[in-house]
Formats: C-alpha cells, structure tokens, sequence
C-alpha cells in the first residue's frame, strides 16, 4: 500500500489592521469594530477578513503581522 503525502498547506499571511487614529483592531462588540490604542491587544486577520473594516472606515492600513 503507498503511502500519500500530504501537500503542505500554505498557510495566508494574517494583518494587523490600522485606523486613521493608529490604533488597532482588536474585534468586534455588538456588530461594532473595537479599536485600541494599546498594540498588544490587536488581532491579527487574514486579508479575506479584513473587507468588512475596510468597507465600514476610512483610513484602514494593513500591517503583516510579520513586521509587527
């Protein structure tokens, strides 16, 4: 019986999401974005996640989260 491989699965790259302010998106309250100033608390997305934020303000900036 063969062995099959496994493809690698790549893996998207995940932001952390900036506003016009410089503060962070850290999810959602009540179908509202919660922003902070304090960056430990940001929430990395993938960018598939991001264009509900980026529909709904203006300003957004995306960092990847590997230069974070």
């Amino acid at each position: 019986m063969r062995k099959i491989k496994k493809q690698k699965e790549e893996k998207q790259p995940f932001y952390i999401v900036l506003n016009k302010d410089g503060e962070v998106f850290v999810g959602l309250l009540g179908g509202q974005s919660v922003w902070s100033s304090n960056w430990d608390e940001a929430k990395p997305l993938p960018y598939s996640n991001t264009k509900y934020l980026r529909q709904q303000n203006t300003g957004i900036e995306l960092i990847d989260e590997k230069q974070f």
